[in-house]
């Protein structure tokens, strides 16, 4: 049996879960930016980043816990390399703070809620003097 190492990698397919998230993060691009914000159907205009996630995720029957670095805790690791649409990608510190997340897409983008001006968005998950941590999958 031969192997060719320059062989193709099959995709991951995509889960159904990962799937109603994306789907619902999607749906949601264009609304603000909004502190604590749970989004509209909690009575919120817009959303803050870890609301946008966790709100994706109970679209699809998860519960996450509510803020980026205590769903940093809940997810399990993943390398930049390693990262699948549907899974969060974090920035900040793990040790101190974990203040931002996103919902990975795939291309290297996430869909945001990135700050105070800024509407939910389509943004890479990478940029200069970023403090990306790292993935994290949804069990």
């Amino acid at each position: 049996m031969s192997t060719n190492k320059y062989a193709r990698v099959q995709p991951v397919a995509l889960s159904e879960t990962a799937a109603k998230a994306i789907a619902f993060a999607r749906a949601q691009i264009g609304l603000p930016y909004v502190w604590g914000g749970n989004g509209p159907q909690d009575g919120d205009a817009g959303f803050d980043c870890s609301g946008l996630t966790t709100a994706a995720y109970a679209s699809a029957g998860i519960a996450l816990p509510r803020t980026a670095h205590t769903q940093y805790r809940a997810t399990a690791r993943v390398t930049e390399a390693e990262l699948q649409p549907g899974d969060l990608v974090f920035f900040g510190n793990p040790a101190t703070k974990i203040h931002h997340v996103g919902l990975y897409v795939g291309n290297n983008q996430m869909i945001d809620a990135p700050t105070f001006g800024k509407p939910v968005g389509i943004h890479p998950i990478r940029y200069h003097g970023d403090d990306f941590t790292g993935g994290g999958r949804v069990l």
